[in-house]
């Protein structure tokens, strides 16, 4: 696939789509760097992929109506939820080059008010995969 400007794609947490709600996205993968280095190396420290820690980053702009941001958000922390996470790209269909990423998640910090005088009000949440993020492309 070419470059592309992130334009139209897709998130729905709890299955509600925030969608047009949405000013950025990170869905992001870490392993821990453990470190293996043994007296016999190359003289080089030498890594073994440890505990993974997924998450999706979202910043959303922020809203009180019903069926918004704060009224999915607000309850998911609060009632401590294992909720669905998906996100894509672009617009369905879902291919391999427009690949959903889905996991389920904890939200365990939430703002749900945050902003500056004459600014856009945001929220920015962190979504703690309690499994791996699936990339699915059919």
């Amino acid at each position: 696939m070419a470059k592309y400007v992130i334009k139209e794609g897709t998130v729905t947490v709890n299955n509600v789509d925030l969608s047009d709600h949405v000013r950025a996205v990170d869905v992001n993968m870490v392993k821990d760097e453990v470190e293996a280095t043994g007296l016999n190396g190359p003289g080089l420290h030498q890594y073994l992929p440890g505990l993974a820690r997924e998450s999706f980053v979202f910043t959303f702009a922020s809203d009180f109506d019903s069926g918004k941001v704060d009224a999915t958000l607000f309850p998911l922390y609060r009632n401590e939820s294992i909720f669905l996470v998906s996100v894509t790209p672009f617009q369905l269909p879902i291919t391999s080059s427009n690949p959903n990423f889905t996991a389920r998640c904890q939200l365990f910090n939430y703002d749900p008010l945050n902003g500056q005088v004459g600014a856009l009000a945001e929220t920015q949440v962190t979504m703690i995969a309690t499994e791996a993020i699936v990339k699915y492309t059919t």
